[in-house]
C-alpha cells in the first residue's frame, strides 16, 4: 500500500464487499487483501478477514479504504483485485 499524499485533493472511499460461497460445501475462513495496480487509485486500508461460510451464504468483508486521485472523474469505474489466503482455494 502507498502512503496517503496530503497534497492530492482527490477523495477517499470506504466500502465493504459481499462475498458468496457458490459451492455446495461449507468453507473455512480467509485472510483478504485488496490491491490496485492503477496509480490513480491507492488502497489505504486493504486487509480483512472473512470467516467460514456455509453453502450459499454471503458474508461482508471490510471495511476497505481507497483514495482516488483528483484526475479520476466522478462515476468513473476502476479495478481493484481481491485475493485471499486460507485452507481452501479462494
Amino acid at each position: 500500500m502507498l502512503p496517503h499524499d496530503p497534497d492530492d485533493p482527490g477523495r477517499e472511499m470506504v466500502f465493504r464487499l459481499g462475498l458468496r460461497n457458490t459451492g455446495s460445501a461449507s468453507t473455512g475462513g480467509w485472510t483478504l487483501e485488496l490491491a490496485s495496480e492503477a496509480t490513480e487509485v491507492r488502497v489505504l486500508e486493504g486487509t480483512g478477514v472473512l470467516g467460514p461460510l456455509g453453502a450459499g451464504e454471503i458474508a461482508w468483508a471490510g471495511p476497505f479504504r481507497v483514495h482516488a486521485h483528483a484526475s479520476v472523474a466522478d462515476g468513473a469505474a476502476f479495478a481493484v483485485r481481491l485475493s485471499g489466503a486460507g485452507a481452501e482455494p479462494f
